[in-house]
């Protein structure tokens, strides 16, 4: 087959999108949680935020 045009053999990886998303989701519903005190509730969205700001490879 002629051409200048070749199709690659492998695709670069596409990120895993579904932590963040739950993340999100999450990070989204934490304010509406009534079983955490204000320093848990802090203290979870100091971590979510940590999470989608500083992923891990």
């Amino acid at each position: 087959m002629s051409g200048g045009s070749s199709i690659p053999a492998t695709t670069p990886p596409t990120p895993d999108t579904t932590a963040n998303a739950v993340a999100v989701t999450f990070a989204t519903a934490l304010p509406d949680v009534p079983a955490l005190t204000d320093a848990e509730r802090a203290l979870m969205a100091e971590w979510l935020h940590r999470s989608l700001t500083h992923p891990t490879p």
